[in-house]
């Protein structure tokens, strides 16, 4: 028998036969299938690659919208839009400009205003003096606003030079009306990423070449389209090149090695695979596909089930578990950012946090509607806050935040907005601690006060009119009592001495007390005090023809009442008061002469009086004071302040209103209201009427008064005309 030796050295060859001829076939045939592999391989890493390098060249194009959104919001640019036609503003944007390109690399940059013409501009790529035709510019104003902010930027590629985009924005006033444009452009080659030369290019839909070039045409080919999100205009498409000799040139090398290895370890590497591929690379290859879809997918896309090692299997339990925690972390911090979100969006008061450094950690959009300016103003910008304070608040409310502590302390100042508005508003302030005690800064809640202090201004001065009016009524109630016990007297007087002129003299001047007492009366108590339906029309033409006559030289007094009768429920003498108070005030407005024109007219249910003079007008800053009883401008002697106020009573108390029209040098116009009864006028008698007969008034009269004076004249006038 033979025996070890000589067994294996005949056996020795046909197992190396046996091994070496199938290991060769399959190291021929694994090597053609590799090459298979690294190609299909190189081919989707080539088709990964163009994807990625498109998002990245995407997300290149995208850069310069941010620094597009930075310059249109630099202080140049905004003084600029505000202020178009100035020279030296133009100059500081300019300059602005030329900085903003050398910063960040870019061509050319421009700025219009809202109907095309150039502004200023810097660097290359020229643009018309108009470009309100310009596909960029027409894109840029037409997209959806963002009232008080800027448009979406607009993104085209340049019509002529280099291969290269132009952004453009729009600038959008308060009002939401376009402010201007402005426009950045940026050559595609600056924009792109590295790529390696001779693998790559970039054109357009149409097949034009935009940038980079191809180096072969043999080898394996990818292409990836490139897109701007948001951007219709702009897209191109990437192309990567990889000779395919390069691809296999590493197989082919390594095809003797690998041959040789194969024959002394085909049948232990064939065993260890089989049982690797089943055990552990099946299971692994399963989790690396769910990790993958919850890298592409998010942690909502659950891991698969995975059978396998002990140690495989714990590692994808420990993957789920991690997986659930994370999706629930993910779930809990996107509803606290909404509920912030909600709470910061809809809050009407300006909220405001200021860190210890001192920059703004959180600012409402609400600001926006209180400043003027947006919330990110104030979040880039430190000392922003500081700045809408009026200069002579500033020392009180930077004392105030200083010293804020755990209890909220109450602060007003003004608020200077970029249109020179001043408003005023309270604000709150306190510390904030974060929950381990350290110190986060300040919070405010800042409210507009402004409409508030204005009603309690209004009631204040309606209170002090009111009570005013009370006094005037209480004191005219006593004068007209005096006034009667001095008229009745004289009344006895004159019978007993007829035809005395100073008795005659005091009577005229007691009617002349009465008046005005009882036009007191009237403007304490808002009252009609004889209310009769009246044609204002014949009102008007009998007072004119009046005052025509007692206007004074100098003075055209032009009556325009109309043809058709207003009747209207209102005193009479009111009436002629009101306008004569007018009429002689347009008179001392027009020392040096002109024309009083009084206008009749019918508005549907209402009657229209204006008395328009050609006077030197009223300021502006006593227009809401003219009404006001004691109120005047004129000399000391020459005017009561009671005349624009009765005027106001009378109307008021027959359910009309007046206005005033003024500006100084152009007049100032009158306009009064009154509701047109539906009943037609009736005559008044303008003549002094006879004395009663005495016989008439003989018999027994019980006297009620109870002002004693007053009741002992009364009863002695009775009893001279035979009363008991």
């Amino acid at each position: 028998m033979p025996g070890p030796a000589s067994l294996t050295a005949r056996l020795l060859p046909p197992l190396v036969l046996a091994v070496v001829v199938p290991s060769s076939a399959l190291v021929v045939w694994l090597g053609w299938r590799t090459e298979g592999a690294l190609v299909a391989a190189a081919r989707q890493d080539l088709d990964e690659r163009a994807a990625a390098s498109a998002r990245s060249i995407e997300d290149a194009m995208a850069a310069p919208i941010q620094r597009l959104l930075w310059l249109a919001l630099t202080p140049e640019v905004q003084d600029l839009l505000q202020h178009p036609r100035d020279p030296a503003r133009r100059n500081r944007a300019q300059a602005s400009l030329a900085a903003y390109l050398s910063r960040n690399g870019l061509g050319g940059a421009r700025v219009h205003d809202a109907d095309g013409f150039l502004l200023t501009q810097a660097g290359t790529g020229g643009s018309p003096e108009r470009a309100h035709a310009e596909p960029w510019f027409v894109g840029a104003v037409s997209e959806l606003a963002i009232p008080g902010g800027m448009t979406p930027v607009h993104v085209r590629r340049t019509a002529t030079g280099a291969p290269a985009l132009r952004y453009a924005c729009a600038v959008v006033r308060p009002d939401n009306a376009i402010g201007g444009v402005v426009a950045v452009d940026a050559r595609l080659e600056n924009l792109l990423p590295p790529l390696r030369p001779g693998e790559w290019s970039l054109a357009d839909p149409e097949g034009r070449p935009l940038a980079g070039g191809l180096r072969g045409q043999d080898g394996l080919r990818a292409r990836a389209e490139v897109r701007l999100p948001g951007q219709p205009g702009v897209d191109a498409v990437l192309n990567l090149h990889r000779d395919r000799s390069e691809v296999v040139a590493g197989v082919r090398a390594a095809q003797a090695a690998v041959t040789v290895a194969t024959m002394l370890g085909a049948l232990s590497a064939l065993i260890v695979a089989a049982l690797t591929v089943r055990r552990v690379t099946r299971p692994l290859a399963a989790l690396a596909d769910g990790v993958r879809g919850m890298r592409e997918q998010g942690m909502a896309n659950p891991l698969p089930a995975v059978d396998g090692p002990r140690e495989v299997i714990e590692i994808g339990e420990a993957l789920s578990a991690l997986r659930r925690a994370v999706q629930a972390q993910q779930e809990a911090l996107a509803a606290g950012a909404e509920r912030l979100r909600v709470v910061a969006e809809f809050a009407t008061d300006w909220e405001l946090w200021i860190g210890p450094d001192g920059a703004c950690r959180h600012c409402s959009p609400s600001v926006a509607d209180l400043t003027g300016m947006p919330a990110g103003a104030f979040l880039d910008d430190p000392l922003a806050w500081r700045r809408v304070v009026h200069p002579d608040d500033r020392a009180t409310l930077e004392r105030a935040c200083a010293e804020a502590d755990d209890e909220p302390r109450r602060t007003a100042w003004r608020l200077v907005r970029p249109d020179g508005a001043v408003r005023w508003v309270e604000q709150v302030t306190r510390r904030v601690h974060r929950s381990d005690g350290e110190d986060l800064g300040w919070r405010a809640t800042i409210r507009d006060v402004t409409a508030r202090l204005e009603l309690e201004q209004q009631l204040a001065h309606a209170q002090r009119i009111q009570a005013l009016g009370q006094l005037a009524g209480g004191v005219a109630h006593d004068v007209n009592n005096l006034l009667a016990i001095i008229g009745g007297h004289a009344g006895l007087l004159a019978r007993e001495r007829p035809g005395c002129r100073r008795v005659d003299g005091i009577i005229q001047a007691v009617g002349r007390g009465a008046d005005l007492t009882g036009h007191l009366l009237a403007l304490s108590r808002r009252q009609i005090r004889s209310p009769v339906i009246l044609d204002l029309r014949a009102v008007v033409i009998d007072t004119a023809a009046l005052l025509d006559r007692t206007i004074g030289g100098g003075i055209a007094l032009v009556a325009t009442p109309g043809d058709t009768p207003l009747p209207v429920l209102s005193d009479r003498a009111a009436l002629d008061q009101v306008l004569m108070n007018l009429v002689l005030n347009a008179r001392d407005a027009m020392p040096r002469g002109g024309r009083v024109t009084i206008g009749l007219r019918r508005d549907g249910d209402m009657a229209v009086l204006q008395v328009h003079d050609q006077g030197e007008g009223i300021p502006p800053d006593l227009l809401d004071r003219i009404f006001q009883p004691y109120f005047t401008t004129k000399p000391v002697g020459k005017g009561t302040g009671l005349g624009l106020a009765m005027v106001q009573a009378h109307i008021e108390a027959a359910d009309g209103t007046v206005s005033v029209d003024s500006r100084p040098g152009e007049g100032t116009c009158f306009t009064i209201r009154l509701p047109i009864a539906d009943a037609p006028p009736v005559e008044i008698a303008r003549g002094i009427g006879e004395a009663a007969d005495p016989a008439a008034i003989a018999g027994h009269i019980v006297l009620a008064e109870d002002d004693p004076e007053v009741r002992a004249l009364v009863a002695e006038a009775l009893t001279q005309v035979g009363a008991t």
